[in-house]
């Protein structure tokens, strides 16, 4: 039975995407929990190994990017000089981000001598995924401006990855110039563990446009239950050897130190793109039984994934701040995923309040 076609034909919502999305924003809060406030005893707990190194980087950000990708091809609005700006605002955003989430806090935490002005910098020019997201718009966008073929786009992403590979862990001498130079390249800290890229557009950008060029193929699918029948066990056994490979051996993105995973290496976007298929097929089957009511429910939450993700920040910024304040150490594993969950409903609720106010106008 044929599974691909010439003519674009499944150009419908792609639920399990929403699905993945809404999956993701949930773990992202309990990763970033782990990360932020918990102690540092905790890092090297089992739970912090699973929840941030495996869990985060199979299922984690590389979906976020690739469903970026995804929403690119599927949106008929999109064009070169919407995608720069849009990337502009993004880009931008981020930097707001950085202020509202850590800089007013640590601010504060300075002005009551618990932190020095030194530290402001990291807070401030943190290059987080929404400075990467931003950068990879425009950059999408500029290609498509010079008329670039999708090869050609891919081909150039292939390229940045490859350089990406062996330019990573650089150490530029400073904060501000590893922040600044970390947007594009892997870098990091001798002096300061804490200083360090997450997202460097050269090793990062061949995830979006790996998605967007899977969108496309997707949007040729004419029978997308056999096509999730064939991909989802067929991902699921390449994971599997994945992880029974390289956890055991600490290889790669498995080795506990999570620069591996934001400066990751060509091979590695194969296994970042894998997860998504093994995610999507999976959340594809279990969505078949599910009423629409359930299903509005996921989308909605997919729907506010920024709101979700700026608010889900803002409140773990302050709150580490005020342990800093109190001189307390951070949460055990099992606080960190009580108090992920309390910060994920209440991050939910905050960004409905505002999307329903957004919405009528008010």
């Amino acid at each position: 039975m044929k599974m691909f076609g010439k003519d674009e034909v499944n150009l419908s919502r792609q639920f399990e995407f929403d699905f993945a999305k809404a999956v993701c924003i949930v773990g992202m809060v309990f990763v970033h929990c782990f990360e932020e406030l918990t102690a540092p005893a905790a890092d090297s707990s089992t739970a912090y190994y699973i929840m941030v190194t495996v869990l985060d980087s199979i299922f984690g950000a590389g979906t976020f990017m690739l469903c970026m990708g995804l929403g690119i091809a599927y949106s008929w609005k999109e064009n070169a000089n919407k995608l720069i700006n849009r990337g502009i605002m993004i880009f931008l955003f981020g930097y707001l981000l950085n202020i509202a989430r850590d800089g007013l806090p640590r601010l504060l935490l300075i002005l009551l001598g618990k932190e020095s002005w030194n530290s402001m910098v990291m807070y401030l020019l943190c290059n987080d995924i929404m400075p990467f997201a931003g950068l990879a718009l425009m950059l999408f966008g500029i290609l498509k401006k010079l008329k670039f073929s999708d090869l050609a786009v891919f081909l150039t992403a292939l390229g940045m990855s490859a350089i990406g590979s062996y330019v990573r862990f650089i150490d530029c001498g400073s904060t501000l110039w590893n922040e600044l130079a970390g947007l594009f390249v892997g870098t990091c800290s001798n002096v300061d563990p804490d200083v360090y890229s997450c997202f460097p557009l050269l090793n990062w950008f061949i995830i979006v446009v790996i998605g967007y060029l899977y969108a496309k193929a997707i949007r040729r699918c004419c029978n997308i239950n056999l096509y999730y029948a064939i991909s989802f066990p067929v991902s699921a056994v390449i994971l599997a050897a994945y992880m029974f490979i390289s956890i055991p051996n600490g290889l790669g993105m498995m080795n506990g130190d999570i620069l591996y995973y934001y400066h990751f290496s060509t091979p590695n976007a194969l296994i970042l793109f894998t997860g998504t298929v093994f995610a999507t097929g999976l959340y594809h089957f279990i969505a078949m039984p599910l009423n629409n009511r359930f299903k509005k429910i996921i989308t909605r939450i997919s729907s506010n994934i920024n709101r979700v993700y700026c608010t889900h920040w803002v409140i773990i910024g302050w709150t580490a701040a005020v342990f800093t304040l109190v001189d307390y150490d951070g949460f055990g594993d099992t606080a960190a995923f009580v108090v992920g969950l309390a910060i994920f409903i209440t991050s939910n609720i905050l960004a409905e309040i505002y999307t329903r106010r957004k919405e009528s106008g008010r």
